[in-house]
């Protein structure tokens, strides 16, 4: 009976043992993912506080009967770098690509310029652009 016993003893502190191991480290894993979601959601709303765009100016220039280019020029208030791939372009309801961009960052007080070739409509047209923060400004035209 003796020897059964330490041999129970055994196996029971070795499954305790690997039992507080794992716990450990699922928690371990648990709260470091929190604290990592936690600090990217500060870095996301402290780009997105001081993210401010701008649009200088919009020229909407005819091409055909409902065809037209459209030129825009945005201008970075804020103190985060954007990347002009991460933004997000709507025009008149449409998610659009834009056909030209000057530069591939827009750092803070600079200036942008995207162009977009072969839009269709007429009249008058409201694009708004979306940071990859979240942030966003619109403004509308007129295609002369």
């Amino acid at each position: 009976m003796g020897y059964s016993l330490s041999a129970v003893f055994v196996i029971f502190m070795l499954s305790a043992f690997m039992s507080i191991t794992y716990i450990y480290t699922s928690t371990d894993y648990a709260i470091n993912s929190v604290a990592n979601a936690q600090n990217s959601k500060i870095f996301r709303d402290y780009n997105k506080l001081y993210s401010n765009l701008e649009v200088v100016y919009i020229n909407a220039s005819k091409q055909g009967a409902t065809i037209y280019d459209l030129e825009i020029k945005i201008l970075d208030n804020g103190d985060a770098e954007m990347t002009t791939k991460k933004m997000s372009f709507v025009v008149n309801g449409t998610l659009m690509t834009p056909d030209s961009v000057d530069k591939p960052y827009l750092l803070p007080q600079n200036n942008l310029t995207v162009d977009f070739y072969n839009v269709s409509g007429t009249g008058t047209g409201v694009v708004r652009i979306i940071t990859q923060f979240g942030s966003s400004t619109y403004s509308t035209y007129k295609v002369t």
